[in-house]
């Protein structure tokens, strides 16, 4: 089985440093900035969540179902860095 791989998923799909530390994928970066979220104005994975928290409930269904699945990738993330296990 041959597979092609899109140079444009990899671009969107690989982490990129933020200022303040926080590691993003082209695609999330580009979601967030859709919403007028700028991760550079944040200075951790938490701070970041809570914008993203306080916009979801002023979303449509397909925008909130969107925009959710970055938050929830970000807060598994940040558990896994953040929390002391």
């Amino acid at each position: 089985m041959d597979k092609i791989i899109d140079i444009e998923d990899i671009e969107n799909n690989h982490m990129l440093k933020q200022i303040g530390n926080i590691f993003l994928t082209g695609y999330q970066i580009e979601l967030l900035n859709k919403y007028s979220i700028k991760p550079e104005n944040y200075n951790s994975l938490k701070e970041l969540m809570v914008a993203i928290d306080t916009i979801l409930p002023e979303l449509d269904d397909e925008e909130y179902d969107e925009l959710d699945s970055v938050y929830q990738t970000i807060a598994e993330r940040n558990y896994y860095e953040n929390t002391n296990k």
